[in-house]
């Protein structure tokens, strides 16, 4: 599940690749009553109440509460454990090292 962002991890790796980066969005809650209005208010073009993680490196970032406090925290994609998963779009790659992505994370 969600686990906050921390130090370097142990063989954590300094290559540089190119991987894929995705907008994961969710219905904000688990309440199919927030489902329901999602879905309506799409409809209507009026929005709705959502909540969105970054999927990279086959990890999803969000910010958000956690049992640790409020930050950014990760958890597998399309499994955050407090939200309904809809829909992934896909935003283009990015070049960067796993141990770089994590000292951004860390410096936000």
């Amino acid at each position: 599940e969600g686990g906050a962002v921390v130090g370097a991890q142990p063989g954590l790796s300094q290559e540089k690749v190119m991987t894929p980066v995705s907008l994961n969005v969710y219905d904000l809650s688990k309440s199919s009553l927030v489902g329901f209005w999602n879905r309506t208010a799409a409809g209507l073009g009026v929005g709705g109440a959502f909540h969105v993680g970054v999927e990279i490196f086959d990890q999803e970032w969000s910010y958000g509460w956690t049992q640790t406090g409020s930050g950014i925290a990760c958890c597998p994609p399309y499994r955050h454990p407090n939200h309904v998963f809809l829909v992934s779009v896909p935003l283009g790659q990015i070049c960067c090292s796993r141990l770089e992505l994590l000292s951004a994370l860390r410096s936000m």
